[in-house]
This record gives C-alpha cells, structure tokens and sequence, in this order.
C-alpha cells in the first residue's frame, strides 16, 4: 500500500495517472467513432484493392 502512495506522490506516478487517463480518453473516442473509423479504413481499403485490380489489367504484360 505504501508503494502505490508513494507513486501517486512522485513524479513518475504523476506522469503514469496523466498516461492512464490519455489512453483512457483515446479508448473512449475510440468506442464513440468505431463506426466512421470502420467505414474510413474500410474505404482506404478498397481503394488500394480497386488501384491494384486495375495495374494488374494492364496490356501486353
């Protein structure tokens, strides 16, 4: 028990609550927009695929 107040006073335990709670954050964006993030990445996929499909449709290769 004296080690974890001892990292909440310190620096470095400062520093590790303020990482926590910014991962914490970001996972909860995260949660909110995995639709749209879904939908972007999927789009980026499929514009790689459709680009590749028509460089390999090229003639006399």
């Amino acid at each position: 028990m004296q080690k974890i107040k001892r990292i909440l006073r310190g620096e470095e335990g400062l520093g590790t609550v303020e990482m926590v709670l910014l991962i914490a954050v970001l996972i909860g964006i995260a949660i909110m927009f995995r639709g749209v993030i879904l939908d972007f990445i999927s789009t980026i996929l499929e514009n790689i695929t459709d680009a590749l499909d028509g460089a390999s449709d090229v003639p006399g290769q």
